[in-house]
């Protein structure tokens, strides 16, 4: 075999053998687990938080447009919109 390919495989073997290293090294360490309690307390709460939003957003209804301009003009221009519609009503 040639110099170059006997440094490859060297180095590809020193590489496996490193990539073991930290596999071993990941399998020993201890990931902390969260209780359920804590687990099922947070979506409860999150979903807590969301009912109250959505309680929020429903109650914040907008009024529509056409009411928002009514409000708007004086009572007398008011009046004058139903005097306007029972004269243009059909007789009974």
């Amino acid at each position: 075999m040639s110099v170059q390919a006997e440094e490859t495989i060297r180095l590809m073997g020193a590489g496996t053998r490193r990539i073991e290293q930290l596999l071993d090294g990941i399998k020993s360490v201890r990931i902390p687990r969260t209780p359920h309690v804590f687990v099922a307390a947070g979506i409860l709460g999150m979903l807590a938080v969301g009912g109250v939003a959505w309680m929020v957003y429903r109650s914040r209804r907008r009024r529509k447009l056409i009411r928002r301009f009514q409000d708007a003009l004086p009572t007398s221009v008011r009046e004058l919109q139903h005097e306007l519609r029972s004269k243009v009503a059909p007789a009974k």
